[in-house]
């Protein structure tokens, strides 16, 4: 069973061509998926241009949204500002107007407490005088009482004898 080199040769021949066959067609199917992945990838390519540019035109939409909210807030922070320099400058008057009222209801109660003192120390004054006199009348009535009194006392002792 020996097999002639025409005939190996012959299989031989036939096994390559059969993986020539099946080599080309891999060799179409590549191409095919190189030309769908290519297609694939332009597609892609220019989709992604498409949202780079949306992307930009968002990005300048926000910036510009972001800059009209910033100088909104800086509008109505400059606002509130000169709202509460007026209300200080408010506050700084009534406190000026209460303090001057308060200072002159000040002087008046110095007035009348001064007059006030100034009273009871007259007063005072009258009360001293008055207790004076009033000693000087006890001190005489005691000594218009007790003298006779001591001199009855020792005559008596004196005459007893």
């Amino acid at each position: 069973m020996e097999e002639t080199t025409e005939e190996r040769t012959a299989r031989l021949e036939g096994i390559m061509e059969q993986i020539n066959q099946r080599l080309n067609h891999i060799e179409v199917e590549i191409s095919d998926l190189r030309n769908a992945v290519k297609s694939e990838t332009d597609t892609l390519r220019g989709e992604t241009v498409g949202l780079r540019s949306e992307m930009s035109d968002m990005r300048a939409e926000m910036h510009t949204r972001i800059d009209g909210l910033r100088s909104e807030i800086l509008g109505e922070i400059t606002g509130l500002r000169s709202e509460m320099s007026d209300m200080r400058a408010e506050m700084h008057t009534r406190i000026d107007e209460l303090r001057s009222e308060m200072e002159s209801r000040m002087d008046k109660l110095r007035l009348e407490m001064q007059g006030e003192i100034n009273g009871l120390r007259s007063e005072i004054g009258e009360l001293k005088s008055e207790i004076h006199k009033n000693f000087r009348w006890l001190v005489g009535i005691i000594i218009g009482v007790l003298f006779p009194m001591w001199v009855t006392i020792i005559l008596t002792i004196l005459f007893k004898r």
